[in-house]
């Protein structure tokens, strides 16, 4: 009884909690049983593909705005992943049941699967992730659910949650190139500016700045951020990654930009850092900006148990 509610648990956590594999014994049918199981739940629950052949066709005449490229390359790059991902659970029990011989390929992921790790074929054709299989699928299932609506209408949203995003540098890159064609400003002379704002709340905007574009999703490792103070402070014991408060990305020239008392953060997309860098926000800070380079502050875009 107690292995039957384990498996009844991981299957369910795979819609949205982080999937507990380990929970499992022999009892529950071993590695292969739970494969089997995780395989069958996965293929339940995996979205539709988005229509590139209709998406293409709405946006022919609004290629010119460089937020309709970015989600049209972010449509095509989650049908690609979400091909990967069906084709290979499709095949894999197709191996299972006996109609298909077992690749290399099938083997691999049919050992993958119960260690609640990310298949290897899936990770390299997806986005930087340090998630287990069930928070990384129940992460896959928003990040499609927030697409969506973005397809749909072309609109992009008040609010982008800039960690769901495949390429998240080029939505940056959108906000400097809608600026620089505004202003007729030179795109090469500009950065990326970063202002905080005062709540997390997503829902509490309703219309886009004047100038650049909102984003949240981020989280902060080394300090966290002060709203009454309006700048970085100390990290509290036990809270490692402090959500931050939605930001105001914009563009401004290098002449125009003020950095005394700011410190260059940098973001990233794991907490690997190294090569998952994205860009440099800037973050207001009352103390000397050594403090919170010789402590290695900096943003992430998702923690690895979330």
């Amino acid at each position: 009884q107690d292995s039957a509610n384990a498996l009844f648990s991981i299957i369910s956590d795979l819609g949205g909690v982080v999937l507990d594999v380990s929970a499992l014994d022999d009892k529950a049918g071993g590695p292969g049983g739970i494969a089997a199981q995780i395989t069958e739940d996965i293929l339940k629950r995996i979205p539709a593909r988005f229509s590139l052949l209709e998406l293409e066709m709405k946006a022919a005449d609004k290629l010119a705005n460089p937020f309709v490229c970015v989600v049209l390359q972010e449509a095509e790059r989650m049908n690609k992943l979400l091909d990967t991902v069906e084709g290979s659970l499709q095949e894999l029990q197709l191996g299972l049941d006996g109609a298909l011989n077992m690749s290399d390929a099938m083997e691999l992921l049919y050992s993958t699967l119960p260690l609640d790790r990310v298949p290897a074929a899936w990770a390299a054709v997806a986005y930087p992730s340090l998630k287990g299989l069930g928070s990384w699928f129940s992460n896959l299932l928003r990040r499609v659910s927030e697409l969506t609506p973005w397809v749909e209408t072309l609109e992009t949203p008040v609010v982008v949650w800039l960690s769901g995003l495949f390429n998240p540098m080029a939505y940056i890159t959108a906000v400097l190139q809608s600026t620089a064609r505004k202003t007729d400003a030179p795109l090469d002379q500009m950065e990326v500016w970063t202002d905080v704002t005062s709540t997390t709340d997503v829902q509490s905007f309703s219309e886009y700045p004047e100038e650049g574009m909102y984003i949240h999703g981020l989280c902060m490792e080394g300090a966290r951020w002060e709203v009454k103070k309006n700048a970085i402070g100390d990290s509290l014991s036990k809270d490692l990654h402090p959500a931050m408060p939605v930001l105001h990305v914009k563009a401004l020239m290098y002449e125009n930009a003020d950095k005394a008392g700011i410190f260059d953060c940098p973001v990233y997309v794991t907490t690997a850092r190294g090569g998952t860098y994205v860009f440099t926000g800037t973050l207001r800070t009352l103390d000397n900006v050594n403090k919170w380079i010789l402590a290695g502050v900096a943003l992430m875009m998702q923690w690895d148990e979330i």
